[in-house]
């Protein structure tokens, strides 16, 4: 079953990865890309071989991008009545709180992936008009990633009986690479 779920969400990368080829460059672009990660042999052993979050990662964090993409509104024709009415630049409350909720469940799923999130939260806001508003806008979207982690931080201090934000294994992985029987290549 786990499998399976792992071959949907990488299944749900190939629209992901059509939707930004085609804001980024072209439909005959997205097109080919769709193709090549559907066809990707790599992309498909993840699927089927390993029980790992490696699939709904690439999902999510695709998804993040093709939110970045809609809120630059890149790809998209201009229109003078929906640019006053969408606010800035499609830069909406709406789209900056399922921003903060995308990264607060790619965190839980992935850690390592939240060393981009500055990097995007700051691309989204670079070359704002109002800037103010924005920033309240993404205050309130660092808000929503907040409450989507914080019960597992408090999850952790109750069973740890200290602070231990998010789940890492670098200690593992390095006494696994320095420890007693360690193989150097």
């Amino acid at each position: 079953m786990i499998l399976a779920i792992n071959s949907f969400f990488s299944a749900l990368t190939t629209l992901t990865t059509y939707e930004i080829a085609a804001r980024c460059f072209n439909r005959r672009i997205a097109v080919w890309s769709a193709w090549i990660w559907a066809l990707y042999p790599a992309a498909m052993q993840y699927a089927v071989r390993w029980v790992w979050e490696m699939t709904l990662s690439t999902w999510l964090l695709s998804v993040i991008l093709v939110l970045v993409l809609r809120m630059w509104r890149i790809g998209e024709i201009p229109n003078a009545d929906t640019d006053r009415r969408s606010g800035e630049n499609g830069r909406t409350l709406r789209r900056w709180l399922i921003f903060g909720l995308l990264w607060g469940i790619l965190g839980l799923t992935n850690p390592s992936l939240l060393l981009f999130l500055p990097a995007c939260g700051i691309w989204v806001l670079h070359g704002t008009r109002r800037l103010r508003k924005q920033a309240g806008f993404a205050a309130l979207s660092a808000l929503a990633f907040i409450l989507c982690v914080s019960p597992w931080i408090v999850r952790n201090a109750l069973v740890f009986h200290r602070f231990i934000p998010m789940r890492a294994n670098f200690g593992a992985e390095m006494y696994l690479g320095n420890g007693p029987g360690a193989m150097a290549f």
